[in-house]
């Protein structure tokens, strides 16, 4: 009876809203089955199917199966903490109730109860690191009692994590499921791994030749974040960090990066002078005797770069326009713009001659003894745009101003650039399919090492050679002097765990990512080459 409810009510229903069209047979199906599966929330213990509980004095009653779950160590028997007021707990005497004497007589009472087989389950692995958890005390007693007495030893089974492990549809298997809606997907997987396998190659392979669309920042970062291509490009991933939090304390000293800050903040204003006053009317400069030491030396510095930049625009006097960029190379296309271009005419021709401008307030080189080169993370950027100026045609010269010297790129036949342009680009697919093992601080230092030794070799220098691997490895790894490149970026730290990941693979990736950059660049002191 309890059958045809679910199909009486729905009759009832359909016959109040005069319900006369046909219903396809599946969806009457589906309804009944779907009623059927319901558990009534009125039911009572022993009302039939499978019934739930906890376990409780006085209430075990035969059945055919008996499942105990969760017999874990620590939740059975179950613990009880002691209360200040509990004096049984301190005072315990003969016929006092014992909470785990109670669980361990209703253990025994489960086991009489069952009739045909008995089930014991616990989580045998931990979720958060899979360390081994071991089952309630009085599951292991059981199994060690079962194992003195019989000849037959019991084994705990371990059973598969996901309800689509193959292990529960291979042919012999002791496992078995009733979710038999994983089956037709491991069938098919069994047909398809063959051909995958086979097609793996020519799957990668598709990747790297199918057309790209970039910009001029994302060649930017394969040189200066190449790890980020994969999580950012590819899987569309950003790792958030940690916002720096605002200080509220006095300022009596300013810490290498907000002197860059501020320094760079009074590169762009108009008047020096007017910018560090309204600094120190902000509060961002230290007070008193303190703020004066600082604003002479932010005043100096950021002065230097100016006159540096002064020679060069009045050399270059037309502000330019944004120039559009469309680059067509092989597998992909580069679309962008170049802004804050400054150019003069050409001499012996109608042209003009572009001067690509950047400053800073800071180093924008670095030394190994007695040799000087440029900082590879700070003269990306001008690279990059130099390359695609140049690709596009235009005749450009790409400064670089700091504080300690000027970096200069001469202009750039444009075949070579479009080349060099081609070379990144192929380097980017192999960073979108990938982490690859390379960071720009570190893969730099390596390739500067590496010219330093050959102008040893090549008896320019007289100095020692030096150890490639370990001047990476200290600008990677952390150290007493410095935190390291790794530890500067969420990604590094997500894709390898030391030097050790990237020391096979970064020689051959320092060379094709920075070697022409490496070629081209020039440095100077800070009072320039002529133009």
């Amino acid at each position: 009876e309890k059958i045809f409810e679910p199909l009486e009510q729905w009759q009832k229903i359909c016959n109040e809203c005069e319900l006369t069209q046909k219903i396809e047979l599946h969806v009457v199906r589906d309804y009944w089955l779907n009623q059927l599966e319901e558990i009534g929330l009125q039911q009572r213990f022993f009302g039939g199917g499978v019934q739930f509980g906890t376990l409780m004095p006085m209430r075990s009653i035969p059945f055919k199966i008996i499942c105990l779950l969760g017999m874990n160590d620590g939740d059975f028997p179950r613990q009880t903490s002691s209360r200040d007021f509990d004096l049984m707990s301190r005072n315990w005497r003969t016929g006092d109730r014992s909470r785990r004497e109670d669980d361990r007589y209703l253990f025994l009472e489960a086991l009489l109860c069952a009739r045909k087989k008995l089930y014991i389950s616990w989580q045998g692995h931990s979720a958060r690191d899979n360390s081994e958890k071991p089952p309630s005390v009085l599951v292991a007693q059981l199994i060690d009692f079962l194992n003195d007495s019989w000849d037959t030893k019991v084994e705990p089974v371990k059973y598969p994590l996901q309800p689509f492990s193959k292990k529960y549809f291979e042919t012999g298997s002791e496992f078995i499921t009733y979710d038999k809606d994983w089956e037709p997907t491991q069938l098919q997987s069994k047909e398809l791994i063959g051909a995958n396998q086979s097609r793996l190659t020519t799957v990668k392979q598709g990747l790297l030749d199918q057309h790209m669309q970039l910009s001029p920042g994302d060649i930017h970062r394969l040189l200066r974040r190449p790890v980020e291509i994969f999580f950012r490009n590819r899987l569309n991933i950003t790792i958030d960090t940690l916002d720096e939090e605002i200080s509220e304390a006095e300022p009596f000293a300013l810490n290498h990066l907000e002197e860059y800050k501020i320094s760079d903040e009074l590169l762009k204003v108009e008047n020096v002078e007017l910018g560090l006053h309204n600094l120190k009317l902000s509060g961002r400069l230290p007070m008193q005797g303190y703020g004066v030491h600082v604003s002479q030396r932010i005043h100096k510095k950021v002065q230097d770069v100016i006159d540096q930049r002064d020679e060069w625009t009045t050399q270059y006097p037309q502000d330019c326009d944004p120039i559009k960029i469309s680059l067509q190379l092989e597998g992909a296309s580069i679309e962008g713009a170049l802004l804050k271009l400054r150019a003069k005419p050409s001499p012996g021709s109608n042209g003009l001659d572009y001067l690509q401008l950047v400053q800073r307030v800071g180093a924008v080189s670095e030394k190994i003894k007695d040799y000087r080169f440029p900082r590879g993370d700070i003269v990306a950027q001008l690279w990059v745009n130099h390359l695609v100026a140049s690709a596009q045609g235009l005749r450009v010269k790409s400064v670089q101003l700091g504080s300690d010297a000027q970096i200069v790129i001469d202009p750039m036949d444009p075949v070579h650039a479009l080349q060099v342009l081609q070379k990144l680009v192929g380097l980017f697919k192999q960073a979108w399919m990938r982490p690859i093992p390379v960071a720009c601080k570190t893969g730099w230092i390596w390739l500067q090492s590496e010219i330093y030794n050959s102008k040893i070799e090549s008896g320019e220098s007289t100095e020692e050679l030096e150890n490639s691997h370990e001047n990476a490895q200290k600008v990677f790894e952390p150290s007493f002097q410095r935190d390291g490149e790794r530890s500067e970026s969420a990604y590094l730290i997500r894709s390898f765990e030391d030097y050790d990941a990237l020391r096979f693979e970064l020689p051959a990736l320092a060379q094709a990512l920075y070697s022409d950059m490496a070629r081209a660049t020039r440095v100077y002191g800070t009072d320039g080459p002529t133009a």
